[in-house]
């Protein structure tokens, strides 16, 4: 007696090349979760002389990660790590920033061009864990100062 090909059992993978459609009485076939699944169950499923598989009961559900073991965080989407992106922090005119990454924990710093001064009291911001940046954003000001006269009435003025 053969058996068709096993069943398929939820976030798991079968040994069984592909290739393989039917199968004799005694064959054996072993079940092992997706990675980022623990099963729970028997793993293993046997074509029986009646011509039916045997019932394997693994269970794979999603494996809980503990936030101890994770050095910086994290989300997770998919079983892929994302970054926390804060996005730009915006632009600063008249001015520039030191740093290229805007995910955390990333620090950037502000600094204005010649002849303006940093006004804010937060001349550094974090990227936070919850996708925010820390602080307000600070302006660059000119520290020109311009002195006008009025010349209006001016009998003794010279050009």
């Amino acid at each position: 007696m053969f058996c068709n090909r096993p069943p398929n059992i939820i976030n798991s993978v079968n040994d069984i090349p592909s290739t393989i459609t039917t199968f004799h009485a005694g064959y054996k076939v072993q079940y092992t979760c997706l990675t980022g699944y623990v099963g729970t169950g028997t793993t293993t499923s046997e074509c029986t002389f009646l011509g039916q598989w045997t019932f394997a009961t693994l269970k794979c559900t999603r494996k809980l990660i503990d936030t101890q073991d994770v050095d910086f965080c994290f989300v997770i989407i998919n079983f892929k790590l994302l970054a926390i992106d804060c996005g730009s922090p915006g632009v600063l005119r008249n001015g520039f920033l030191s740093g290229e990454r805007f995910d955390y924990p990333n620090i950037i710093a502000f600094f204005c061009n010649d002849g303006y001064e940093l006004i804010g009291k937060d001349t550094t911001r974090a990227c936070q864990e919850n996708g925010l940046w820390s602080g307000t954003m600070p302006i660059c000001q000119s520290n020109e100062r311009f002195m006008f006269f009025s010349f209006r009435n001016c009998s003794s003025c010279f050009f």
